[in-house]
């Protein structure tokens, strides 16, 4: 019996290779003749067919394009009013958190700047903060209790940093949102900025993921130029 079963898997093997050396032979020979074939036309045959596959690609991708759109509009079709209310109120509330509208709360991390000398960390090293957390999709930011906005400047000031014109001084408490995991490896990748100013004399910097944390509205009104506001 032992040698039946050794038999049959021994054919089943042999079977194996012999279709699949036929599979690569074929292949091989199709892929010279495809080679045969081209080396043995003309440059205007030669164009002719590439103009032919380059319509054939556009129009693929037509209708790619097509189809994607008709799958957008099937899926917005199936939706019920509620839905489309609720899909409008989550498209809202982001734009408000966005925006800092509104205060927010999450996961995240804290990154604690201590000058001691109060004159190392400038305005450019803030900047330089703020866009490695949103490059690391930070969904809110926060310095000294004050939400970073998309009208947030950072300035010289006469002791310390001006914030939009409000000062603020050593330790800089900055506090981001988004995935704790991504974010500190942002904020502490080798050589980057954590490190050169960890580096400075009388500089200490601290970068802790935190499961909870609360990072508040603007508290300044947007001043409005064209636009009104409008009640809910």
């Amino acid at each position: 019996m032992a040698a039946l079963r050794s038999t049959r898997i021994g054919w089943g093997l042999f079977l194996t290779f012999a279709v699949l050396g036929f599979l690569l032979v074929l292949q091989f020979r199709t892929h010279q003749q495809v080679e045969a074939d081209l080396a043995s036309m003309s440059v205007d045959e030669l164009s002719v067919l590439v103009a032919t596959l380059s319509r054939e690609s556009e129009r693929l991708q037509a209708e790619v394009v097509d189809l994607r759109l008709e799958l957008i509009g099937s899926q917005y079709a199936r939706k019920t009013d509620a839905e489309m209310v609720d899909e409008r109120r989550r498209s809202r509330d982001e734009l408000e958190l966005v925006t800092g509208a509104i205060s927010a709360v999450g996961p995240g991390v804290r990154m604690v700047l201590t000058d001691t000398r109060g004159s190392l960390v400038g305005p450019y090293d803030m900047c330089e903060i703020i866009n490695e957390l949103r490059v690391a999709a930070a969904r809110a930011i926060a310095v000294n209790g004050h939400r970073v906005d998309f009208n947030t400047g950072f300035s010289e000031g006469a002791a310390g940093i001006l914030m939009s014109g409000r000062h603020i001084s050593p330790p800089y408490d900055i506090v981001a949102l988004g995935n704790p995991a991504e974010l500190h490896s942002a904020l502490l990748m080798p050589g980057g900025l954590a490190a050169r100013l960890g580096s400075l004399p009388g500089v200490h910097v601290e970068v802790h993921r935190q499961e909870q944390l609360h990072v508040p509205s603007v508290d300044r009104t947007p001043l409005f130029q064209y636009a009104t506001r409008v009640e809910d």
